[in-house]
């Protein structure tokens, strides 16, 4: 049987183009040093039309703001090293995108379209997920294309698929997401890259926020981190501490549709219980998966507040912060309980998140599970 090797990003990992024009909008030498364009999604929950109609593009390789001199490194190094891998081992290298800003829904449609095409064709998958990629590939594998209200566990995915391999996964949810919803993000000169508006209107940052149970703030007194339960998927929590879409400086340019933010937030709510529920029903077909990830790097994670009470005013400090890969906490991209139903192989390493997959000492232990898990099917 041909085989052919999936890649699926993670998040920024797909270019952003105009539906009608296709002129590219996400990313350009250009937004590195002005803040002209934005990526806000603010019919997420309003009622305003579509101010920036986007769909995804190609892969995200590399952007070289000076060729050769200062390029900023997304996948081109880890798309080099599998087509080589894939040249000498008898395997074709494709790769998959979606718009990383969107409901987790809909980006599992993109992906699942892509497998069942290939799976058409008559291809043994092998997929090689990054960071988001691993989060929604682990969804599809359990749950395959069904929307999340109405999902069975019907292993679905297992059917498509011959082996996973999910790397530096979030599967436990990030607080980097909520700290963008205030602050931004910025690289280089540009100080608003991504705007605290941004991240608030993208649906994907929803899905993204802690499971409940890792839903805590902490109080620092010295260096004791005393912690405490937030309530993250509380409507009335956002509204009445000002987070996200209800922050005072986004009312000139989005008015929020509380039905609209609570039916997303109640979509995001279930899709994390679904990530937790135990396994009920074992898949008929196992398959070979890997969860690689990275440790004993400094981590955000935990917002400090001044007491133990939630209010707007929340930061980050880098004297505070816990293990993981600079961008996923250890906990969060630890193997989900349920993964045991496959034949779990799990690695860790020293890497930062994108050379996790990267370095070519991690590609060789992907591309040596790839090969030497043969003997598991």
């Amino acid at each position: 049987m041909k085989k052919v090797v999936l890649f699926v990003p993670g998040y920024f990992g797909s270019t952003l183009v105009e539906r009608q024009s296709k002129a590219l909008r996400w990313v350009r030498v250009s937004d590195f040093f002005s803040n002209k364009w934005d990526l806000a999604m603010t019919e997420s929950y309003s009622d305003q039309p579509v101010k920036n109609d986007l769909v995804e593009g190609d892969l995200l390789f590399k952007v070289s703001v000076i060729p050769k001199v200062l390029e900023i490194e997304s996948y081109d190094k880890t798309i080099k090293h599998l087509q080589k891998f894939c040249l000498e081992n008898n395997r074709v290298l494709h790769w998959v995108t979606y718009d990383w800003r969107d409901d987790f829904y809909a980006c599992v449609q993109k992906i699942a379209d892509k497998i069942e095409s290939l799976s058409v064709e008559g291809f043994s998958i092998e997929v090689v997920a990054h960071s988001m990629g691993g989060y929604l590939m682990s969804y599809y594998l359990r749950y395959g294309r069904q929307d999340f209200p109405t999902a069975k566990e019907n292993w679905e995915g297992c059917q498509h698929i011959a082996k996973l391999a999910v790397v530096a996964s979030p599967l436990r949810g990030v607080f980097s997401l909520f700290k963008h919803m205030r602050e931004g993000s910025d690289i280089l000169r540009n100080k608003k890259l991504m705007s605290s508006l941004d991240y608030s209107t993208f649906k994907s940052t929803y899905f993204f926020l802690p499971h409940s149970e890792h839903q805590v703030g902490q109080v620092m007194s010295g260096k004791k981190r005393d912690l405490f339960p937030m309530d993250l998927m509380s409507v009335d929590n956002f509204k009445k501490y000002s987070w996200g879409p209800f922050d005072p400086k986004h009312s000139k340019e989005i008015s929020v549709n509380e039905e609209k933010f609570s039916n997303l937030i109640e979509r995001a709510k279930i899709f994390h219980q679904l990530m937790e529920a135990p396994s009920k029903v074992s898949p008929q077909k196992k398959i070979p998966l890997l969860v690689f990830r990275g440790i004993g790097r400094p981590t955000y994670f935990y917002p400090t507040f001044k007491n133990k009470e939630l209010s707007h005013h929340y930061t980050y400090h880098k004297n505070q912060r816990i293990d993981g890969d600079g961008i996923v906490a250890s906990f969060s991209s630890l193997a989900l309980p349920w993964f045991s139903e496959h034949h779990l192989v799990e690695k860790t390493n020293n890497e930062e998140h994108l050379k996790i997959l990267s370095h070519f000492k991690s590609q060789k232990l992907i591309h040596d599970f790839l090969l030497e898990s043969d003997s598991l099917i």
